[in-house]
């Protein structure tokens, strides 16, 4: 397993190969974790109207990091979408469309688009498209996935192993950039948006770009809560944000992932005083 940014295998294509990726085990996981969340509902522990929701990388985010060259770059993102599809079909066959939802998680993506592929630690080749013109490609044909009666969100990310950006945001612009630009392109609804906020953001510069969101009926997620400044923190970036969006829910800057159990409750904590 990976211990940091820098530790990750990079491959190549054979020459004379064709790629193909059997599966990657998001649909088995899913099933797995699903048997769980049914019986919380039947508990009454969880809302009738609670989805549950599988997240898959984006294929840039999936591949980049781990291809060797740019010559290998379109059939390992070409394989890596042909497994995508699968998979979220194949959770249909346990999960009903209407209690699933499926988040995209979007964090190449995310970097290329902020420093427009140039970054020698990040990126040590460059594609040929434009970093926009690859998300809007991608992104699209992964809705495309996802059928309407099942839940869609875009997860927009700097990074978050070890609980460190690879990029510090300098605001939301470029969330800003790609979420309307994938609400314009993409003619099923996207039901949610998540967007991340470092802990030392509580200015006006850093949501102002908020201002110019345009994404529809889209729910807007803001990533204010922080475990390591607790309550005070997080209402402080709260009050901030509520100045530039309004009807926006709350989550943590990239979800629970990674976060020790015990953390848990102080974060539900965090939660439910940013919603009061």
């Amino acid at each position: 397993m990976p211990r940091g940014y820098d530790d990750h295998w990079q491959f190549r294509i054979k020459d004379g190969s064709d790629l193909h990726f059997s599966e990657f085990g998001y649909a088995n996981e899913a099933r797995r974790s699903y048997a769980s969340f049914t019986k919380l509902k039947a508990e009454g522990l969880l809302g009738p109207e609670v989805r549950f929701m599988a997240a898959l990388p984006l294929a840039e985010s999936a591949t980049r990091p781990f291809t060797a060259s740019a010559d290998d770059f379109p059939a390992m993102m070409a394989a890596y979408e042909d497994a995508a599809a699968r998979e979220s079909k194949s959770m249909l066959n346990d999960i009903p469309a209407g209690e699933l939802a499926i988040q995209w998680d979007i964090c190449m993506e995310v970097l290329a688009i902020e420093c427009d592929d140039e970054h020698e630690g990040i990126f040590p080749w460059r594609p040929v498209a434009r970093p926009i013109d690859r998300y809007l490609e991608a992104v699209t044909r992964a809705a495309g996935f996802v059928p309407e009666e099942v839940a869609m969100g875009l997860h927009l990310c700097y990074g978050d192993l070890g609980h460190r950006h690879l990029i510090e945001p300098p605001d939301l612009s470029t969330c800003v950039r790609m979420a309307n630009a994938a609400h314009a392109a993409i003619t099923r609804p996207i039901d949610f948006y998540h967007v991340p906020v470092p802990k030392d953001r509580a200015d006006d510069a850093y949501f102002e770009p908020l201002n110019d969101l345009e994404i529809g009926n889209g729910r807007l997620y803001i990533g204010l809560g922080h475990h390591t400044d607790g309550i005070k923190g997080s209402l402080a970036r709260l009050d901030v944000a509520k100045r530039h969006a309004k009807n926006f829910g709350v989550a943590t800057e990239c979800g629970f992932g990674r976060r020790p159990r015990d953390t848990i409750g102080h974060l539900l904590e965090i939660h439910r005083a940013e919603a009061l």
